[in-house]
């Protein structure tokens, strides 16, 4: 699934020489064009697309090579999965006081990397949010706050009953994936509840080693995150969370994308024939017919397996340098985990 703006840079990874937006000044980001193809042309293209225009395939054909050359890529590098688990906390625990009184303010949790620039591709899968109140209230609503992304849960409280929310994906799979994970958020009004106070767990891969820090901040091996209250307020806000750092593949792609232009260029053409060949429509280009598609796809195949065998190297390292969590094995804290 493409949010807009992974949208975006995907499509106009390769573009036309005759594009209207070239014109003007506008670049392909990788510097190659469906021009360096042998044999394509824009207006061959817009003879043969089955979408609603030429720009519409090239875009459309753009996006699936990036996906199929990047996940070629990171499965040669054993980078299998979309994740894998860098950390998992330990469910948290509540202390046994409530506030005394209602306050009318928004509160909850905080998670804030530390250092965000070194480790761009963890973020946190989230698995439930645990509340516990004073005060028995139907139809409490709860808010993550991801960026300017904000999804808002309802539940009913029980007062001293703690209640569990097990967060599941759009897809069905486990957890919400957090999307900024510099910094997000779940809060609640307060105006109708007298929250608990939380206490946060020792974290299970960190082998003994504290990252309790006084009840106020959670770390992993005292470096790569902390919660705190939200907007810095601490004390009573009645929600914990369960969460598991991990790291996401797919958050790599526009980092790496580059080195591989040569590979995704072959892999580009490759998908413009297959549209092709795919097609009702027999003389697809001026002089170019259905069995010249099919040569010219297994020319293009051929070409982006011997240039994605030469980036493989450069690339493993490079990959590696990008977020030492992802690839650290101290301890063999890492998991692999699909989702």
């Amino acid at each position: 699934m493409y949010d807009k703006y992974a949208m975006e840079w995907k499509k106009n990874f390769i573009i036309s020489l005759k594009d209207k937006r070239y014109k003007d000044g506008f670049r392909s980001l990788s510097g190659k064009y469906l021009e360096h193809l042998a044999g394509f042309t824009l207006k061959g293209i817009a003879n043969t697309a089955t979408y609603g225009s030429a720009m519409e395939l090239i875009q459309q054909s753009s996006m699936i090579a990036v996906d199929l050359v990047i996940s070629d890529a990171l499965t040669s590098m054993q980078c299998l999965g979309q994740t894998k688990i860098i950390t998992q906390s330990l469910p948290t625990f509540w202390n046994g006081s409530y506030a005394d009184d209602y306050v009318n303010e928004v509160r909850g949790l905080e998670v804030i990397k530390y250092q965000p620039q070194y480790q761009p591709l963890s973020t946190w899968l989230i698995t439930k949010i645990n509340l516990l109140t004073n005060d028995t209230v139907a139809g409490k609503q709860i808010q993550i706050i991801d960026g300017n992304n904000i999804t808002t849960l309802t539940v009913d409280l029980v007062a001293g009953q703690p209640t569990t929310i097990d967060l599941v994906g759009d897809d069905g799979s486990l957890g919400y994936l957090v999307k900024n994970p510099e910094r997000f958020s779940v809060v609640w009004d307060l105006s109708d509840i007298r929250p608990a106070s939380w206490s946060w767990a020792n974290d299970a891969m960190n082998n003994g080693q504290s990252c309790g820090c006084r009840g106020r901040k959670a770390t992993a091996y005292g470096r790569w995150y902390y919660v705190q209250g939200y907007n810095g307020v601490q004390g009573y806000n009645g929600i914990s969370l369960d969460m598991i750092y991990i790291c996401d593949y797919s958050r790599l792609e526009q980092n790496i994308a580059y080195m591989m232009n040569q590979a995704i260029l072959w892999r580009f053409g490759a998908q413009l024939a297959d549209e092709i060949i795919a097609s009702d429509r027999i003389n697809f280009f001026v002089n170019n017919s259905l069995e010249w598609a099919e040569k010219r796809k297994q020319e293009f195949m051929d070409l982006y397996t011997k240039e994605l065998e030469k980036v493989l190297p450069a690339l493993n390292n490079t990959v590696a340098s990008i977020d030492r969590n992802c690839f650290e094995t101290r301890r063999n804290v890492f998991t692999e985990m699909r989702i």
